[in-house]
């Protein structure tokens, strides 16, 4: 029989306000299984600006529960979207206790990022706004998960190099044709705007970030995503940017900035996000 071990990905939004779509902001990636000499269940927690989605597998309902109630408590703005199972994992000795104890302030202090317990490793990575904020953090999470556990700091300190992106992209939907990977005209014309901000950061790591509206099968939202995030790293790379500086996550329906309900909707729920991920 394969032993399953447990893997949980908490993605982190900012709660302020944004017009344009978080990678909320980040993903659902999230809740894969891989199998080697052992398969692996993924939990997943993806924090939108008014929803968190939890998805994936946990050991055992009383920690399914408490970690809804943890992040009810740290963001009681948001809706709760609960798709976490229990299921039988392999945890390390007290990762139920400690996850439950890493989900409360400062972590809140992260927007755009994304905590991963994998094993014994932790993995914080996102934005936060200073280095006071930044090393609270940090200091947070080794006292939380102690020696047992390697911490591992991705965090960027904001309204610097991410700003560049941001304030070069202002919101704009980078645009594709129907059903299709293919950058419309207007597309690339913002595309190439978006060069001279990420060769400043060619020493860094940019995530492209792809999203859908929710038409169509969630596989097929997922494919179309990650090949539209595929064609945008294709384009720049064609401009000079070094390989090394990019890579792509395809998030499909899952992080929809407003209501799918409308046009209008749907059509700021497909878009492109660019963060800076160290």
């Amino acid at each position: 029989m394969k032993k399953k071990i447990l893997l949980l990905c908490i993605y982190l939004a900012s709660l302020t306000a944004r017009e344009f779509v978080l990678a909320n902001s980040n993903v659902s990636m999230l809740s894969g299984t891989a199998e080697q000499n052992q398969s692996t269940s993924a939990s997943t927690t993806v924090l939108h600006e008014n929803i968190i989605t939890i998805k994936g597998s946990v050991p055992s309902e009383r920690i399914k529960n408490s970690i809804t109630q943890k992040l009810n408590k740290l963001y009681p703005e948001l809706k709760i979207i609960n798709k976490l199972e229990v299921s039988s994992v392999v945890t390390p000795v007290n990762w139920g206790e400690k996850i439950e104890k890493s989900i409360t302030s400062p972590l809140n202090k992260v927007s755009k990022g994304e905590l991963r317990i994998d094993g014994n490793t932790v993995k914080i990575r996102g934005q936060i706004s200073n280095d006071k904020d930044k090393i609270e953090v940090i200091n947070f999470l080794n006292n939380t998960f102690g020696y047992e556990f390697k911490v591992l700091d991705n965090l960027v300190v904001s309204g610097t190099e991410q700003s560049l992106l941001d304030e070069t992209l202002k919101n704009r939907i980078i645009e594709f044709d129907s059903g299709s990977s293919n950058i419309k005209d207007s597309g690339k014309k913002i595309l190439d705007e978006m060069t001279e901000p990420i060769l400043k950061l060619k020493e860094h790591k940019i995530q492209i970030i792809g999203h859908t509206d929710n038409q169509g099968s969630s596989a097929g939202n997922m494919k179309l995503s990650e090949a539209r995030a595929q064609s945008i790293k294709l384009y720049l790379l064609s401009k000079n940017i070094p390989d090394a500086t990019l890579e792509t996550n395809g998030l499909g329906a899952t992080q929809p900035l407003v209501s799918n309900s409308t046009e209008q909707g749907r059509k700021q729920n497909r878009r492109i996000e660019f963060t800076l991920i160290n």
